[in-house]
């Protein structure tokens, strides 16, 4: 029972890494606020896309489980400076660093400490990440005939992943 068990899950863990990973440097529009400022919709660049990740329990320890947890991340980021106006301050203009990445690639992702984190509050913590790029996809200003994918979280699993950005 436990070889058919063992054989199963390394079929379907073969199956996993031969998902097909598409880590991509996607354009997106980032809107700068800053306290007093006028929002200002910039365009970036972000990493997006999905990285096979799988958690299984070990064939030769079925008391243990194995992970592999892997997450599109940056590799590199290239700094710009932005002029956002501020018209009731002075001077009207203010100076804002931007960072966006260079080059994108599947990375293994961070793993949270299980004795300071349980799966209720990475739930909630999927519904807050949900919540808030809920709210910047409607406040944000996508220029005329052009179309910029919103960046999210999407490798948030209870089971496996932490965003940690």
């Amino acid at each position: 029972m436990l070889f058919a068990i063992s054989a199963v899950l390394l079929l379907l863990r073969a199956s996993t890494l031969n998902a097909e990973e598409n880590c991509q440097l996607k354009p997106v529009i980032h809107v700068i606020k800053e306290p007093g400022c006028q929002p200002k919709p910039v365009p970036s660049f972000a990493c997006h896309g999905t990285c096979a990740s799988y958690v299984q329990v070990s064939g030769s320890k079925y008391w243990q489980v194995e992970r592999s947890c892997m997450c599109c991340q940056e590799v590199g980021e290239r700094e710009a400076t932005r002029r956002v106006y501020c018209p009731d301050q002075n001077p009207k203009y203010r100076k804002v660093i931007t960072r966006a990445p260079v080059e994108c690639m599947c990375r293994p992702c961070s793993t949270p400490n299980e004795d300071d984190i349980v799966a209720q509050e990475l739930s909630n913590m999927s519904k807050k990440l949900r919540r808030v790029a809920a709210s910047a996809i409607s406040n944000s200003f996508p220029w005329p005939g052009r179309k910029y994918p919103r960046t999210s979280c999407s490798h948030l699993e209870v089971s496996c992943c932490y965003c940690n950005h």
